[in-house]
């Protein structure tokens, strides 16, 4: 073999190794592209599997912040709706308490000075420290003058009436509180205010009386 063939031989093989060369690189380049690829593809499949409700759970809080800004004026509307529907009861009208009411009632004139007469066609009787309202009673009075009327000349008193004997019920009363009850369910008990038992209690609680210092 001549030196020129030599040469050229060398030379084709030097050309074929370069050549398979480059094309082994081209082809470890595109395994690694592969596998890079692969890698990031599994990276972001897990991050989604961690973390898959993330997004929705924004969403449904976005969703529920609406519904709740939503509800706000239909609350309202609700509310001025019941207003409208159910106005405060009024006011039942109490004028003054004249001098037989105000002597029948056991209501304190200051706490609770409104007395309802009245509820329903019958008697009732109750105090309230506030003016009764309509539907809780029918008719009402106010007993805060109470305390300033004079006794009506027509109304009777015990004093100098006199008592029955002893044995008959009568005379059981000290001095220091003479007027004596002697009919009702009051009967026998004793007072030393003349009009007690006929201007300040009532008619079944005591129909009679007398002042037992008239007695003997």
């Amino acid at each position: 073999m001549s030196l020129s063939s030599t040469a050229k031989f060398s030379s084709a093989a030097k050309t074929s190794n370069s050549e398979d060369g480059g094309k082994r690189r081209t082809h470890h380049h595109h395994r690694l592209w592969v596998v890079t690829a692969l890698v990031l593809s599994i990276v972001l499949i897990v991050g989604v599997i961690s973390h898959p409700s993330t997004a929705p759970n924004n969403n449904q809080e976005k969703a529920g912040a609406s519904m709740m800004m939503d509800d706000i004026p239909m609350l309202e509307r609700i509310k001025t709706s019941a207003t409208r529907t159910a106005p405060a009861p009024a006011p039942l009208p109490s004028p003054a308490c004249t001098f037989v009411e105000c002597s029948k009632s056991s209501c304190d004139h200051v706490m609770a000075p409104y007395l309802c007469l009245t509820h329903n066609g019958g008697p009732h009787g109750g105090c309230s420290s506030a003016p009764w309202v309509v539907g809780t009673c029918t008719t009402s009075c106010d007993e805060r003058g109470c305390d300033a009327l004079r006794i009506p000349d027509d109304v009777k008193s015990c004093e100098g009436v006199s008592c029955t004997t002893k044995e008959e019920g009568g005379c059981t009363c000290e001095h220091g509180a003479p007027y004596q009850c002697l009919v009702g369910s009051a009967a026998h008990g004793c007072s030393d205010e003349a009009y007690h038992w006929t201007a300040y209690t009532s008619f079944e609680t005591c129909s009679e009386c007398c002042d037992t210092r008239m007695c003997q």
